[in-house]
């Protein structure tokens, strides 16, 4: 994508880069590039940034001053070719999900209002390789595109009081996992036995945005015993580089 994101200034001490309001893949993926190309161009002066579906915010250093920095994108943005310098690969990672009861609260509501079968509608939620677009909601839990229109359905008019961590849930067209337990309107069709969100390590949410992920189908014998691999610390995410 050519088309480069505008440069604003953010609240008292920030930058803002912002696409037209949009939830695309191409638009997500060029915001990406270029919100790591500058962070790692500018990292003296950058505390940190969050990235959003068309916009992502940099916080900077409290002796930096806004004006100076804006206009250090500005003649970075103007370099030729910069996304062709900077073409940072993703990681895929693979997410087991049981698809089963008790965990598919809500996929015969969804089946029966499309008027497909239950099988069907794991087909389809596993057939695609969906962006991470951002961490929100709950600490941990990823927003992801590319859910096929197929299976959309619309948020619950009354939320659940209590969500489990792990849920896989369905809101309008989009998809997303649940990192932790919480009150929640997204309709749930099944649940992972992975930690999406662990506050002992480093890095604790398991996805970033940039991220790509896939789900797999499996049984509730094999959700069991996952879920003690990973009590056990012995389960490894499935993952590779995906460009």
């Amino acid at each position: 994508m050519k088309k480069k994101p505008t440069i604003s200034q953010f609240g008292d001490h920030g930058i803002l880069l912002r696409y037209p309001e949009k939830i695309d893949h191409k638009i997500h993926k060029a915001l990406t590039q270029y919100t790591h190309f500058l962070s790692n161009s500018f990292s003296e002066i950058i505390d940190g940034f969050t990235i959003a579906y068309h916009e992502s915010a940099f916080y900077l250093k409290p002796d930096v001053s806004v004006d100076i920095a804006i206009e250090l994108f500005v003649r970075k943005f103007n370099e030729a070719n910069l996304l062709e310098e900077f073409k940072e690969s993703s990681t895929l990672y693979t997410v087991p999900v049981c698809y089963e009861a008790p965990f598919a609260l809500d996929i015969d509501e969804i089946a029966q209002s499309k008027n497909i079968s239950v099988s069907k509608i794991i087909k389809i939620h596993t057939k695609p390789i969906y962006p991470v677009y951002f961490i929100g909601f709950l600490p941990g839990f990823p927003y992801l595109g590319g859910m096929s229109k197929k299976i959309s359905h619309p948020r619950k008019a009354s939320p659940r009081v209590k969500v489990s961590s792990g849920s896989v849930g369905i809101a309008g067209t989009q998809t997303g996992i649940y990192s932790s337990e919480s009150p929640g309107g997204w309709n749930i069709i099944g649940r992972s036995p992975l930690n999406f969100f662990n506050t002992e390590i480093e890095n604790p949410s398991l996805f970033k945005a940039g991220d790509h992920i896939r789900f797999e189908s499996i049984d509730y014998a094999t959700y069991k015993n996952i879920e003690e691999e990973v009590k056990s610390g012995s389960y490894s995410i499935q993952k590779k580089t995906y460009k």
